[in-house]
């Protein structure tokens, strides 16, 4: 049996307060249980999101916040389940095409090679305190 096709569409309400969201969040962040709820309440909100689904269920998310004329991606993240199937490639390509702008994030070493296959540009970044010991690198997306 095949998989469904993937849906990329704006994350609805129930989903921010789903577990599934949570789990993802923790994917992309690693945050423990009282970051998360702080992420989930006070950072997100405030962020453009988007959903990745294929039969209702939520399979990988993206947040990004419009800069001037970037589009920061502050998280994304793919259900374990569903990596491999190009999702985390059609949330980045979803906000390019919504935003029009250029694309900035920051990554480490478990996702640099990603953004390098999508065509971003890397560079070194500076440290960052919430990911202490991890080399950090800035990617941008023309």
């Amino acid at each position: 049996m095949t998989a469904s096709p993937v849906r990329i569409l704006p994350l609805n309400r129930a989903e921010m307060t789903g577990p599934q969201l949570r789990h993802l969040l923790w994917l992309a962040t690693e945050y423990d249980a009282e970051r998360l709820d702080s992420c989930l309440r006070e950072d997100l909100p405030s962020l453009g999101l988007i959903a990745a689904e294929s039969d209702g269920e939520l399979e990988g998310f993206a947040a990004y916040d419009n800069r001037g004329d970037q589009a920061v991606v502050e998280y994304i993240a793919v259900a374990e389940s569903a990596q491999g199937r190009g999702l985390g490639t059609e949330l980045i390509r979803h906000i390019r095409r919504e935003t029009g702008r250029e694309l900035y994030l920051e990554t480490d070493d478990d996702a640099v090679g990603f953004y390098r296959a999508l065509g971003f540009n890397i560079a070194a970044a500076p440290d960052d305190v919430r990911w202490a010991g991890r080399r950090r690198y800035s990617c941008r997306l023309a």
